[in-house]
């Protein structure tokens, strides 16, 4: 299963039973925060299990932004799920290990390995029916 949904500024994909949300600002701040928050919100993508946060295209990112990530992280483990990031080949990076954040977030450089790094540890969200005939 893929699904793509393009939002101004993200693009929320879904496959197979993980979200992937990249965003595609080129300088992240305080400004967008809040809107990255709602996006995540009203698309219940805090909801899910896994979840792949895809900041590659960003060349700066502030640490209002910043904490909304770790916010998000905090949202998604807190109902056992996993948050991986695909970290900016630029300075950001250098932010992301000043601040900590690879220290408790999996990063990765691309999208492939992130996907990848997601195992049976965590359970898929399985639809089940129960029938209701009785044999």
């Amino acid at each position: 299963m893929n699904i793509t949904l393009l939002i101004k500024d993200y693009k929320i994909q879904i496959v197979y039973d993980i979200v992937i949300v990249t965003v595609n600002i080129l300088v992240a701040t305080n400004r967008d925060a809040k809107p990255f928050w709602d996006v995540l919100e009203s698309k219940a993508i805090l909801e899910w299990d896994k979840v792949i946060i895809d900041i590659s295209a960003c060349t700066f990112i502030d640490s209002t932004f910043m904490g909304i990530i770790v916010r998000v992280f905090k949202r998604i483990t807190g109902n056992n799920g996993k948050l991986t990031l695909v970290y900016p080949k630029t300075k950001a990076l250098l932010y992301l290990h000043t601040i900590g954040i690879t220290k408790f977030v999996d990063c990765y450089n691309t999208l492939r390995p992130a996907i990848n790094s997601f195992d049976s540890e965590i359970p898929t969200r399985k639809i089940s029916f129960e029938s209701t005939s009785q044999l």
